[in-house]
């Protein structure tokens, strides 16, 4: 029987490497923005495929291929659902509902004056116009002299990292489970 630490220790592993497809995928513009909410899920697929193989071979000395590949779909929506949530965020919906506005000042709400420098930068990125739930859980940590594509970089390495390790940890305790 494999120890669990193993267990922790290839989920841990497998998730920091998908994570880091993702933030690369975003961070560098390697693929359209649109793809890589496609991308990132299968990827995570194929490498918990890969883990629970090597996971259950260690455990109980064969592999069910047809049940790893149909357990670990879990992991592929986990990270489709993600993927896709932080995509949806980044499209600028505000802007269509009420038009084009000043961004403002998080401090006392009130609207930037045109040609600042806040408000020339708020006005590129179109923050203001976007619903980000989980973004902003994340962005509300990196520091301020981040770009905006590395903050949305590690914004995805931190929600598919999650959305990979909880599945795939959750699957490798049953995939050890052996016929007697």
């Amino acid at each position: 029987m494999a120890s669990s630490d193993s267990k922790v220790i290839l989920a841990v592993i497998s998730s920091i490497i998908v994570a880091v497809v993702a933030l690369l995928s975003v961070s560098t513009d390697i693929f359209p923005r649109w793809s890589a909410t496609l991308i990132i899920p299968a990827v995570a697929y194929m490498i918990s495929v890969v883990i629970s193989s090597i996971y259950q071979y260690s455990a109980c000395g064969s592999v069910n291929i047809q049940a790893i590949g149909l357990s670990n779909t879990f992991v592929l929506g986990t990270n489709l659902i993600a993927s896709s949530i932080l995509y949806m965020e980044d499209i600028p919906f505000l802007k269509q509902i009420f038009g084009t506005y000043a961004p403002r000042n998080p401090y006392d709400g009130m609207p930037y004056e045109a040609g600042t420098a806040a408000w020339v930068a708020g006005m590129q990125n179109e923050n203001h116009y976007k619903l980000q739930f989980l973004s902003s859980i994340v962005k509300a940590v990196i520091p301020i002299y981040f770009d905006e594509s590395t903050k949305l970089g590690l914004v995805h390495f931190y929600w598919i990292f999650w959305s990979t390790i909880l599945p795939l940890f959750f699957l490798l305790s049953f995939q050890g489970l052996c016929k007697e």
